[in-house]
């Protein structure tokens, strides 16, 4: 059994106890922001990607107009009335 002499200083156990809490507390607060920056940049970046697909849907549809152009000025499939 640990004499009188051997048992830890309580006021430096009690010390770390709540410096440990102290780093706890602030490792979650960093995460949640750290959470928080991540769903807002994912925002972001899902944003760029539809603005991208939209884009390249729309340079699809412009180059379907586009080969479709020469049909549209050709005469010959005017109906005359």
């Amino acid at each position: 059994m640990l004499s009188i002499h051997e048992l830890p200083n309580l006021t430096v156990v009690y010390c770390c106890h709540f410096q440990i809490k102290d780093k706890i507390e602030q490792l979650q607060t960093e995460w949640e922001s750290l959470i928080e920056a991540w769903e807002a940049k994912n925002a972001q970046c899902e944003a760029v990607l539809d603005s991208q697909l939209l884009t390249r849907d729309l340079d699809q549809a412009e180059a379907w107009l586009n080969s479709r152009t020469p049909v549209l000025k050709d005469e010959t499939f005017l109906v005359s009335s």
